[in-house]
């Protein structure tokens, strides 16, 4: 179903009253559609009506309840006694839908329109469903919805008092809901309808503007979305679904109308649709939660990379102190303002504002990658914060994508780096080179990207390094590794190990996978 944001005023398209519909979103309900498999669901069960739909071996010019007026492909419904004035200009419109939609961009035509017209009926004309034995009303909020008869044939409805460009815009949006369903199956529907409303409405609005690219009536949904794109991607209200139109948007530029073919195409193997997209995506050399993450940086930069980004609503900022929940799929963009390390672990992923990964940055896009929600708060452990050393023995890491001279970084210090299954020694002090000499202990004047070290110190002292960009995670060899992890906020039950030590400020902490550690035998 699509909703009015329109003009105030409006023009008299078919008959009955001059409605006044605000320049405001109003809330709508998309229907299920009743698909002709065996134990599909049925919306307004009744018998078989004839002649609703109609074949196209037969017209007939009127019934006991309504009058028709025929195109092509479609059967225009009106009540008895309404005016038909309007009546050609609608049938050009419905059949340069056809034509768009169909013939130009080859989406699979409505199920059963090779044997039925697609009947469009005028809501609160008088017209008359006798299979829902009722007449055809649709309140002055709405612009149209789509749902089908009984045999699974669909048909929408049509407001009777919208101006021209939004009667344009609502029959390509309605009509392309009638296409969406000749991809589904019933058992598809009933399992993963809530999952998918998100994507029929989207690529629904999305169809407005491929087929009318002027008009540009989608601007009007954004703000929703927007303002909300910490929720799950696959999460609908009656608003936010509508403005996801822009992920539509972004598909189709990115890899073309074909691919949103494909997506609709496979719809039933996968069951809901960010299955189904990611798979997709994965035949791209990508994923869907990468192109999300690119998704974002595109709504930052928004005049950059959309011919309409100009008339967007600009995408809000958040403060890396702010604590924002974001379900599954769902971002948000924190600007920083110092410097902060862009580092992903497999509860999130990040890229900064300019689309770079593992670098230190001002800003970040904060996408969850995991079907858990979680906060934002989980950000500030990246912030790049000086490393405070404390007297003694302390454990370091060097989580930059280069070596480190140690000699620059702990002149006087001594230094045990775990390497290869083996202990390697840096000092300065000229004595203790040669006791290592003697006893054949291997030595290192640098720390590679990566690794860990012991570090003995004889001051509290402070300590800072350049990262330039930052290291991968680290796949781990058999047996004991000292390693650095590839965030600062990475939970050892991420780290594929068995037992995990960690020492902080002279105090041991463990974590173990699956049973407890015997501590008095360590």
């Amino acid at each position: 179903m699509r909703f009015v944001g329109g003009s105030s005023i409006m023009t008299k398209l078919l008959l009955l009253l001059l409605l006044v519909v605000n320049s405001f979103a109003v809330k709508d309900l998309l229907f299920k559609p009743i698909l002709p498999t065996k134990g599909a669901p049925v919306l307004y069960r009744t018998a078989t009506t004839s002649n609703y739909p109609l074949p196209k071996t037969s017209q007939i010019a009127s019934d006991s309840y309504n009058q028709f007026f025929y195109t092509e492909h479609f059967r225009i419904i009106i009540g008895k006694e309404s005016d038909s004035e309007g009546i050609d200009t609608l049938s050009n419109i419905l059949e340069y839908v056809w034509q768009k939609e169909i013939e130009d961009f080859g989406f699979r035509p409505p199920y059963g329109s090779e044997n039925y017209y697609i009947d469009v009926y005028v809501g609160n004309s008088g017209a008359y469903n006798p299979t829902t034995g009722g007449y055809v009303y649709i309140g002055s909020q709405y612009a149209g919805y789509a749902i089908s008869y009984e045999n699974g044939v669909p048909y929408f409805v049509l407001s009777p008092s919208i101006d021209l460009d939004v009667l344009r815009v609502t029959i390509a949006h309605e009509f392309f809901h009638t296409i969406q369903y000749a991809y589904l199956d019933a058992a598809t529907l009933d399992r993963y309808w809530d999952e998918n409303v998100w994507w029929l409405e989207a690529s629904a609005v999305m169809m407005e503007d491929l087929v009318y690219p002027d008009i540009n009536d989608y601007i009007n949904y954004l703000d929703d979305y927007f303002d909300s794109t910490n929720y799950p991607l696959y999460f609908y209200n009656g608003d936010i679904e509508y403005g996801k139109v822009v992920v539509a948007k972004y598909l189709l530029k990115r890899f073309g109308l074909d691919f949103i073919k494909e997506i609709f195409i496979h719809w039933n193997e996968y069951g809901d649709f960010i299955t189904d997209i990611d798979v997709l995506l994965h035949s791209q050399n990508s994923s869907l939660q990468e192109e999300m993450l690119r998704f974002a940086t595109w709504l930052v930069r928004k005049e950059e990379y959309f011919d309409d980004g100009y008339l967007f609503p600009a995408l809000p900022l958040y403060s890396i102190d702010k604590n924002v929940y974001v379900g599954y799929l769902g971002f948000v963009p924190i600007y920083v303002g110092k410097s902060y390390l862009v580092g992903s672990t497999k509860e999130y992923k990040q890229v900064d504002f300019y689309g770079r990964k593992n670098i230190l940055s001002r800003s970040t896009i904060f996408l969850n990658s995991s079907k858990n929600t979680i906060k934002t708060s989980l950000a500030q452990y990246n912030l790049d914060r000086p490393l405070q050393l404390h007297k003694g023995w302390n454990l370091f890491s060097n989580i930059a994508n280069k070596s480190l001279q140690l000699s620059s970084l702990f002149p006087k210090q001594i230094v045990w780096v775990y390497r290869d299954g083996s202990y390697y020694l840096y000092t300065s002090d000229v004595s203790l080179q040669r006791l290592a000499r003697k006893l054949a202990i291997a030595t290192t004047t640098k720390l590679y990207a990566g690794e860990a070290a012991w570090v003995l110190m004889d001051k509290n002292a402070t300590k800072e390094y350049s990262i330039d960009t930052l290291i991968d995670c680290q796949n781990l060899k058999s047996g004991w590794n000292m390693s650095a992890v590839c965030s600062n906020a990475t939970y050892p039950q991420d780290i594929d190990a068995k037992i995990i030590w960690s020492y902080k400020d002279g105090n041991w902490s463990y974590y173990a996978k699956g049973y407890e550690l015997n501590l008095s035998k360590i």
